[in-house]
């Protein structure tokens, strides 16, 4: 939502000029519509505003912007859910405190965990993770199989 804020009469508006998407930034161009010096309006307060309402998309940033190029401040960062993948693997063991690797389809893999594993190494494993804005690997679950 975006507000002008108080207005002396009838008149003012805000409507969305174009949408443009350049390497995965979304830029949305709004435009401030204001009654001409001559034009009768009715003498009473308003407060305009705008509300776009948008679907997330996973990676792409989001900014708003007025006609003469300022950026207007996002209240809540515009975010899609993450997509969760479920793969099984082999138990490697910690890769730090905040990390560990497994083998899945032949391949090492790291993935960032915070929780208490309590597996031996060469268990068998299957993980539920979601690439986080670090492109890391975050598991939120682990089980053993």
């Amino acid at each position: 939502m975006i507000n002008l804020g108080q207005k002396p009469s009838a008149g003012y508006g805000l409507e969305v000029a174009g949408v443009e998407e350049i390497e995965g930034v979304v830029t949305v161009r709004v435009r401030e519509k204001v009654p001409p010096p001559d034009a009768v309006t009715a003498a009473v307060l308003t407060y305009p505003q705008l509300i776009i309402r948008v679907k997330p998309l996973a990676g792409w940033r989001w900014r708003i912007v007025s006609e003469s190029g300022v950026e207007f401040k996002l209240l809540q960062e515009i975010k899609a859910p993450p997509v969760y993948y479920t793969v099984q693997g082999q138990y490697l063991g910690r890769q730090g405190a905040m990390a560990f690797k497994a083998r899945v389809q032949g391949k090492v893999l790291v993935f960032r965990y915070q929780g208490k594993l309590n597996f031996r190494k060469g268990s068998r494993i299957s993980i539920k993770y979601y690439w986080n804005a670090k492109k890391e690997r975050q598991a939120v679950e682990v089980r053993c199989r």
